[in-house]
């Protein structure tokens, strides 16, 4: 018997097969760290002094090592480290002119699917923003995840903020949820988790409980973002 077989997960399979149906699911995967400074109390002059936590995405690059294997095309965009570099390089940005880096990105690599992670409180109002612009200007099928996700599940799904949540670590979670919509079965374990609405109801996947294993390097992932500069804002 498949190490699937034992959970019921037809749900979860009749849910990404309706959306992969109702549009063409390219392969790009866009994934989005929020900005991580508090940026009603954002003071310009502490920026340019490098005064703000300017540190990588590494939940992330996580999640990008798990899935580097699949056939996607994955783009990492660290909207803290953007937003920083941009006040330093642009005298006439404002801070509250960040959702334009994202809809910027969103023109240059239009993706099929999009995964926004909030770690903080404070990343509450941009996360919302975020998942309002990619709504708006793409047809990508959106997943939340990181603390404020985990908890905030019930919100982000019944106002259609998002199509998926992915509760606590997300290395497992997100190669089964991409077994099932991408097409592409690697046979992962069925892990509980993944929240979702479908027939006006919120579900979840079933399985047995995810631990994830921490393993390996972060070597390939540092391919996506530019480390080299982090250091210069912040």
């Amino acid at each position: 018997m498949n190490h699937t077989d034992a959970y019921d997960n037809s749900s979860l399979a009749t849910y990404c097969r309706s959306l992969r149906d109702s549009r063409e699911l390219g392969k790009r995967l866009l994934m989005v760290q929020i900005p991580q400074v508090i940026l009603d109390s954002f003071n310009r002059d502490i920026a340019l002094k490098r005064g703000y936590y300017n540190f990588p995405p590494t939940g992330l690059q996580y999640l990008y090592e798990a899935i580097k294997d699949r056939d996607l095309e994955i783009e990492i965009l660290d909207l803290n480290f953007e937003l920083l570099k941009r006040v330093h390089e642009d005298h006439d940005f404002h801070h509250d002119q960040w959702p334009e880096i994202l809809e910027e990105k969103l023109t240059e690599f239009p993706p099929a699917m999009v995964g926004v992670s909030c770690l903080f409180d404070g990343g509450i109002a941009p996360m919302l923003k975020s998942l309002e612009i990619i709504r708006e200007q793409t047809d990508a099928i959106v997943i939340a995840g990181g603390v404020i996700a985990t908890y905030e599940t019930e919100n982000l799904l019944s106002d259609g903020g998002c199509h998926f949540v992915i509760a606590g670590e997300g290395e497992n979670k997100l190669n089964f949820l991409f077994d099932h919509l991408t097409g592409e079965d690697q046979g992962t374990a069925a892990t509980p988790g993944i929240y979702f609405r479908a027939g006006g109801e919120e579900h979840e996947s079933l399985g047995a409980p995810d631990i994830v294993d921490v393993k390996g390097d972060l070597i390939d992932s540092y391919q996506k973002i530019p480390i080299e500069e982090y250091y210069k804002y912040g």
